[in-house]
C-alpha cells in the first residue's frame, strides 16, 4: 500500500489516494494529519489527483488496458471512465483551460488532453 497523491474536497477536507493490491485506496481527513480509510468505489489505480472548485479529479490506469479519469465531491463516490487510449499520468487543473491530463499514447508519445471534461 502507498499513497500517490492528495487533494483538498470542496469542502476543506483533504483527500488522499493510493494503489494497493489491484485497487484503488482512499483516506479522508479533516485537517491533514489524521487520515481514516474510506472505501472507494472508482476504477484502479488513481495516481495522481487534481482539486477543481466542484470536486476532484483524478487520473490512472485501469484493470483493463488504457487510462481512467475518474472524479468524486466526496472521496467516497466516484465517476469514471475507463479504457481511454494510452496512459494517464498526470493532472493539473487550470482556471482557464479546465482539468489538463498528460500521460503517453499506446506508442509513448506524449500526450496532453485538456478540458473542459464532464467531470467536477
Amino acid at each position: 500500500e502507498s499513497v500517490t497523491d492528495v487533494a483538498q474536497l470542496p469542502d476543506g477536507r483533504f483527500l488522499a489516494v493510493g494503489e494497493g493490491g489491484n485497487a484503488v485506496l482512499a483516506w479522508l481527513s479533516e485537517e491533514g494529519a489524521t487520515w481514516t480509510p474510506t472505501p472507494a468505489d472508482a476504477a484502479c489505480c488513481i495516481i495522481d489527483l487534481a482539486s477543481t472548485p466542484s470536486g476532484v479529479v483524478g487520473v490512472g490506469f485501469g484493470p483493463t488496458p488504457g487510462g481512467v479519469v475518474a472524479a468524486t465531491t466526496d472521496g467516497v463516490a466516484w465517476s469514471s471512465e475507463t479504457g481511454i487510449e494510452g496512459a494517464l499520468n498526470q493532472v493539473i487543473y487550470h482556471e482557464r483551460f479546465g482539468v489538463v491530463t498528460g500521460g503517453a499514447t499506446t506508442d509513448n508519445a506524449p500526450a496532453v488532453i485538456y478540458g473542459p471534461h464532464p467531470y467536477p
